[in-house]
């Protein structure tokens, strides 16, 4: 028998076609059968050799496996591509288990066709074996990443009630799970024995570098978005490869979390590592299988990156374009604190499906861990509107989720980045798209946000003003200036509203629209806010001591809102002052009161009871309902000045005023207009019966000195 006879009699005991794609680059190429053709392929068509076959019309599978095949196809490194196996009904009705490979044989693009019915029960055996094993693994990692998630909770707890670091010490000391309780700035205060065995080291003091940093620089590479989360105060997790004292490998699943103080200070981060190397050590069936994630039954932060790198790489060579979209929950650690982790898991997994049902065929997501998720879109023009893909993700975020009983309704801050525009990298691209996203939480979550380049200057510039802000506070940069509200009543008290300036000793004044959210986020607004009340209260003391009959509106923040204590600060610093409270007046705002109502409500009736008033600012900023009104425990409502500068030219402003007015005045509630600049404003709000003004035309935000002028100078006309 010759060589050609033997290969052909090989290739039919085998159960083995071999294939040539006509023209690769074709969306559904033709293919011809190179060797005689195996007894098998009768019971589905009749397959002549070295005749053209549309063989994705025998075999639908196959249409799938073709963009994998195309690229093994097109590389330059010899690379295959495996279909896995996969069931087809024959013409009988029988069942046939087959597989392809796609490689490339002396410049020619080769399909391997393989028929595994014979053995395919054996064979199926080992690779359920190897699934249960890749699933026993991923339960090991979501059971770790729960054990970490409460370790890390229960150490915060502690350190934010001030125990002592020697117990917290002695109660990690022998615990499985490697702790590190550091510093802001990397600084050892706690490592336990775990730890200590796994990187090598004897005590802090002998790490070459800080542990904290090592990790950050060790997991950037496949987590870019890393250092943003932790600078920011934020709660990560992931695994990765470090390497110890020794220069060894070990692969690692670390949790960071922050610390914060009574003021939402950052104090320590707590990091709680495990080592998982035995876990990664798998078969080559379990490797595939582990790309997915257990709880969504999403590709994971692993197959993500590999999917990434090979939309690149083809982007590249055909110089198409394609979009990454960072999607991140809004306030999802609630969920889990609130419910706990496993109707946070049920949430993951609900909005993971309603994700994957937005996008179209041949596009990629991926559930990177925790609340974020990731969106790969081949774009077929590079100036397709990918807002409106954007809007479609939010809408699928925002639909509401019952869980126990409890109905939620999420938001997510979305980042977008484009290739080739806004990074030719993995790296570049994931990094971008996630400084996006950052920039689309600044702007109020639930917001989207595509890449732009002075997103990277700003990002810096907000981590300098973060410093800055800081020894604000510690070094009292800041002023309080006043805007007065004028009665169009008989009202015979003098009304201000007290604002915050920042004088920066280098930079000059600062806008508090650029201080202020970002004191929200980190926390620092609890002491500037602490430090408002405090100075306005001792000026409203003093202007009272003077004999002017003062009410001084102060702003409240939503985070002052929830601290528990807030009405004991507020009592303690108007007896520390000695201020009357029915001349304190505290401004809350309407989205504040929306996010708790329940507890906001319960808050703001325990303040009225102190005898002081409540302003509800920015009202008909968030919400077009005003049947809630009537719940809510409050004295003054302040229209929004959005509506007051399009008065009285804009008809539906008209209209939503004069209601906002009058139902407010059924229920009791005098309201105050801010943003009032033109006579025709105060003509229209006047013979409405507005209650009170706010606005450029009557007064700018002026020190208290000028303020006393204008009060004694009304005194004086009122004697008169």
């Amino acid at each position: 028998m010759d060589s050609q006879n033997l290969l052909e009699s090989l290739l039919s005991e085998l159960d083995i076609a071999l294939f040539q794609c006509e023209s690769p680059d074709d969306e559904l190429p033709n293919f011809q059968l190179l060797n005689e053709p195996p007894s098998w392929t009768s019971v589905f068509q009749d397959i002549a050799r070295n005749q053209p076959l549309a063989l994705t019309e025998v075999f639908p599978y196959l249409e799938a496996f073709l963009p994998e095949a195309r690229e093994s196809w097109t590389s330059t490194n010899n690379s295959r591509a495996n279909s896995g196996v996969w069931t087809e009904v024959d013409d009988e009705g029988n069942n046939q288990q087959l597989e392809a490979l796609a490689l490339r044989i002396s410049g020619a693009p080769i399909l391997v066709l393989l028929n595994l019915t014979r053995n395919f029960d054996e064979r199926h055996h080992l690779y359920q074996r190897a699934r249960e094993i890749a699933l026993a693994n991923e339960k090991l990692i979501v059971q770790l990443n729960h054990r970490q998630r409460e370790l890390q909770n229960s150490l915060e707890k502690r350190l934010q009630d001030n125990q002592a670091l020697r117990d917290i010490e002695n109660s990690v000391r022998n615990n499985a799970s490697a702790v590190l309780i550091c510093k802001p700035d990397g600084g050892v205060e706690i490592m336990n024995q775990a730890l200590i065995d796994i990187y090598r080291v004897k005590a802090p003091e002998d790490t070459n570098e800080s542990l904290l940093d090592k990790w950050l620089k060790e997991a950037e590479k496949i987590y870019p978005e890393i250092h943003r989360i932790v600078a920011s105060g934020s709660y990560w997790e992931g695994e990765f490869e470090s390497h110890n004292e020794s220069g060894e490998s070990r692969w690692i699943r670390l949790a960071i979390g922050p610390v914060l103080d009574t003021s939402h200070k950052l104090t320590h981060y707590v990091c709680i590592a495990n080592d998982i190397s035995m876990l990664k050590k798998s078969s080559a069936e379990i490797e595939k299988l582990a790309d997915y994630d257990f709880t969504t039954h999403l590709p994971n932060r692993r197959h993500f990156w590999k999917q990434l790198t090979r939309c690149l790489d083809k982007g590249a060579q055909k110089s198409t374009s394609l979009a990454l979209i960072y999607v991140d929950l809004d306030h999802f650690k609630r969920v889990n604190d609130s419910l706990g982790h496993h109707a946070g898991d049920f949430l993951l997994s609900t909005i993971g499906t309603r994700l994957a049902r937005c996008i179209k065929r041949g596009d990629f997501i991926a559930h990177l861990g925790g609340d974020e998720f990731a969106i790969i879109l081949e774009l077929p023009y590079p100036n397709i509107n990918i807002e409106n893909i954007a809007q479609r993700v939010q809408s699928a975020v925002s639909k509401s989720i019952t869980i126990e009983n409890s109905t939620l309704k999420m938001t997510a801050s979305i980042g977008i980045a484009l290739y080739p525009r806004d990074g030719r990298d993995a790296t570049s691209l994931m990094r971008h798209a996630d400084l996006a996203m950052f920039h689309a939480k600044k702007m109020g979550r639930g917001k989207y946000q595509t890449f732009t380049p002075n997103m990277n200057y700003e990002f810096l510039q907000m981590l300098q003003l973060e410093i800055d802000l800081q020894k604000a506070i510690e070094q009292q940069q800041f002023n309080l200036v006043y805007q007065p509200q004028v009665c169009s009543g008989q009202d015979h008290h003098l009304r201000l509203e007290a604002l915050i300036r920042w004088q920066h000793p280098e930079k000059g004044s600062i806008s508090p629209g650029r201080f202020i959210p970002i004191a929200e986020e980190n926390g620092m607004i609890l002491d500037i806010g602490l430090w408002v009340l405090e100075h306005a209260c001792k000026q409203a003391i003093n202007l009272l001591n003077e004999g002017f009959n003062v009410i001084m509106a102060v702003n409240v923040s939503a985070k002052q809102v929830r601290q528990e204590n807030f009405k004991d600060l507020v009592k303690t610093v108007l007896t520390k002052t000695s201020l009357p409270p029915q001349h304190l007046e505290l401004e809350i705002t309407e989205t504040t009161v929306m996010e708790e109502m329940d507890v906001v409500v319960a808050l703001l009736k325990d303040l009225r009871k102190l005898g002081v008033s409540i302003s509800l600012d920015d009202f008909g900023s968030g919400f077009s309902s005003l049947t809630y009104l009537k719940n809510l425990p409050v004295d003054y409502l302040k229209l929004d000045r959005a509506f007051i500068h399009e008065l009285p030219a804009n008809e539906e402003s008209k209209a939503i005023t004069t209601s906002v007015i009058n139902l407010a005045h059924e229920l009791k509630i005098k309201v105050i207009a801010e943003g009032v600049e033109n006579q025709d404003q105060v003509n229209f709000l006047t013979e409405k019966k507005c209650d009170y003004m706010q606005g450029f035309l009557f007064y700018y935000p002026m020190e208290i000195e000028k303020i006393r002028d204008i009060f004694t100078a009304i005194r004086g006309a009122a004697n008169h």
